[in-house]
């Protein structure tokens, strides 16, 4: 009975070309896994930098409407007379 339990338990000798061929298809699917998390990694850090870049854009926009604004404010405000400190100062 204990050659028939050995007989079972113990895996058959592989061969150098079936070792060869496991140990080549264990490192592609590594390869591939690393491939495809570079890849995931590449499209996340684009849709950051896409976002990053419209957002800077957005803000770029807006402060030159504010600069407009203001500079058009300053073009249509009258003058102002100058307060008696102020022109005996001078």
């Amino acid at each position: 009975m204990t050659a028939a339990v050995e007989k079972i338990s113990t895996p058959p000798k592989l061969t150098p070309r079936e070792k060869a061929a496991a140990t080549d298809e264990a490192a592609r699917a590594i390869i591939d896994a690393e491939a495809t998390r570079r890849e995931k990694k590449t499209e996340r850090l684009r849709q950051m930098r896409l976002e990053r870049e419209a957002a800077e854009a957005k803000r770029q926009a807006m402060a030159e409407k504010i600069a407009a604004a203001a500079s058009a404010k300053a073009k249509k405000a009258p003058a102002r007379k100058k307060t008696a400190a102020k022109a005996l100062a001078e």
